[in-house]
């Protein structure tokens, strides 16, 4: 665990939507759900379904409730009350289609999470295609139809300049030792995770940071 560069970076994701998720109730849909590792979190809902792109990566690395095309999901509209997606906008083909669908399937007044990446190198690659600011996000989802009720941002500025740079150091090092360098690299790992729970400690609203979380509400499906 603390070889992992990005271990600050998860707990400050995991915090943000721990204490955003008693704001969700009824039926929620987790889009792109993965291996749901946020479902405990969400014990309150009175359903929670899981939805991931179908692929055979998909297929053989996770068992979500449902599986979709990555156009249409399979259910009929007004149908959840509530939705999530954590770090899936970026793996998104179609943003335009893949929102009118959340759009469509959320009942008037449904609320949503949604968490993506800002500063963050490339991953799942060749399958990464953007990038949000938090404004950026709040904008978007107000073009959508959505009203901003909480959004912010999850790590510091050092933390974020520092965790990539050793993500794309032990990259490179990789190459050399293998994982031996996850060895090599732990002082400097050790460095990187005390600078990024003190600054996720004190708040930061800086212009550099790994990612961003917001809670919106849908004012009226169109």
């Amino acid at each position: 665990m603390l070889l992992k560069p990005n271990l600050i970076e998860s707990f400050a994701l995991n915090y943000s939507i721990k204490s955003l998720s008693r704001k969700i109730s009824g039926n929620c849909l987790d889009v792109g759900c993965g291996s749901m590792p946020y479902k405990q979190f969400f014990n309150q809902c009175q359903s929670y379904v899981g939805l991931e792109y179908e692929s055979d990566i998909a297929k053989k690395s996770f068992s979500p409730d449902f599986f979709y095309d990555g156009v249409t999901f399979p259910f009929e509209s007004d149908s959840f009350d509530s939705l999530v997606s954590f770090e899936v906008m970026e793996h998104v083909d179609d943003i335009e289609v893949f929102f009118s669908e959340i759009v469509r399937v959320l009942k008037p007044g449904g609320k949503i999470i949604v968490s993506v990446p800002f500063c963050w190198v490339e991953h799942e690659k060749p399958n990464d295609y953007r990038r949000f600011t938090k404004i950026g996000l709040e904008k978007y989802l107000e073009k959508k139809g959505f009203e901003i009720e909480y959004s912010r941002k999850t790590t510091g500025a050092l933390y974020t300049t520092l965790v990539n740079f050793v993500i794309i150091l032990r990259s490179k090092l990789r190459n050399i030792f293998s994982y031996f360098a996850d060895i090599l690299l732990l002082p400097l790992t050790l460095v990187l995770h005390i600078i990024g729970f003190i600054e996720w400690f004190l708040e930061p609203d800086d212009d550099s940071y790994t990612s961003s979380v917001v809670l919106a509400k849908i004012k009226n499906n169109t």
